[in-house]
């Protein structure tokens, strides 16, 4: 069972990899059965969403707990990538306080900000203002957009003239799942495209067409939001999607390379995996990643998966997987 020390043959213990995921991962309701039965998660979500509060002006928290359902569309880009942030530190700090610590962080797209804080190299209130205003250039400078992801191979972007011309491709998740993204005006020519092509398809809850060239008008103004943050040098590996690599830095032009570059998830994953075995802890909201994982990691791999949230209320019992002592206390 993974939890806080899982022991392979050959190695002392496996390597801890905290997984923090982006946009299209929130969904309304997220979090709450932590929130209402651990009293630190909820002491550091409340911290939080005091900070974005004061950027806001409203509560974060109090709209994704609000009266919406799960099912509820989620995809306004800033008030999307705060709750993300927030629910994602909360929760890899919530472990780091019963003791389970990652020794590798790793973030895709926006899981970028909340993984440098966990690796020691921004301030939990440097992320969140950072969310927020990365939210607000993006929609202010760019175009309506969307993505979606695709269960089939990459191929059929290259050999598809309509998939070219009017989307980019935006992830590389695994073998058989790619993602797209596009303005808002092009999808019933890249709907169209996918149905002829026969291969199922999924629109994500997201507004815009990140990691991609519709993004580009964003730039200027998202480095010039950046710019000026006082970044330290990550104090473990920091590895992001987009370069697939470790950071050595976290500054303007790493940042935007992060949200414009394509997510190249199983390449990030393959070169962790050459390093030794690893517990994948998913500390994103829905366990987007953890999911990725058990279709890229080979039969028989000594390495394990954990996820935590899910959008089937199973929080608590994840959690206990990691931390067998914990014991819910309903506020």
């Amino acid at each position: 069972m993974p939890g806080a020390l899982v022991r392979h043959p050959g190695s002392d213990f496996m390597k801890k990899v905290f997984l923090f995921s982006g946009q299209g991962s929130q969904y309304y309701q997220m979090g709450r059965s932590l929130y209402r039965s651990s009293a630190v998660f909820r002491n550091r979500m409340d911290r939080h969403d005091e900070i974005l509060a004061d950027l806001l002006g409203h509560s974060v928290r109090d709209v994704i707990h609000g009266e919406r359902s799960r099912s509820d569309r989620f995809d306004q880009t800033m008030l999307a990538g705060a709750a993300i942030c927030m629910i994602e530190l909360s929760l890899a700090e919530t472990l780091v306080h019963h003791e389970v610590m990652p020794d590798i962080v790793l973030g895709a797209s926006l899981g970028v900000f909340a993984a440098a804080v966990m690796a020691g190299s921004l301030s939990a209130e440097q992320a969140l203002q950072l969310t927020v205003r990365q939210g607000q250039v993006f929609e202010r400078c760019c175009e309506a957009g969307t993505m979606v992801a695709v269960l089939g191979s990459p191929s059929i972007y290259h050999r598809t003239p309509t998939l070219r011309d009017n989307s980019d491709i935006a992830a590389i998740n695994f073998d058989g799942h790619f993602v797209l993204a596009l303005p808002q005006e092009a999808w019933p020519e890249v709907e169209s495209a996918l149905r002829h092509s026969g291969e199922t398809y999924q629109r994500m809850s997201v507004s815009r067409a990140f990691h991609s060239r519709w993004i580009d008008s964003a730039e200027a103004e998202f480095k010039a939001c950046v710019r000026g943050m006082r970044a330290l040098p990550p104090r473990m590996p920091l590895v992001c999607c987009a370069p697939a690599a470790a950071l050595s830095s976290v500054d303007e032009e790493t940042l935007w390379q992060t949200v414009r570059q394509p997510i190249r998830f199983q390449t990030a994953v393959a070169e962790l995996e050459r390093s030794g075995p690893c517990l994948y802890v998913d500390v994103g909201p829905s366990s987007t990643l953890a999911t990725f994982l058990k279709y890229q990691l080979p039969p028989g791999s000594p390495s394990a998966i954990q996820p935590l949230m899910t959008m089937f209320d199973q929080d608590v019992s994840h959690f206990q997987k990691l931390v067998p002592t914990f014991v819910p206390v309903p506020c």
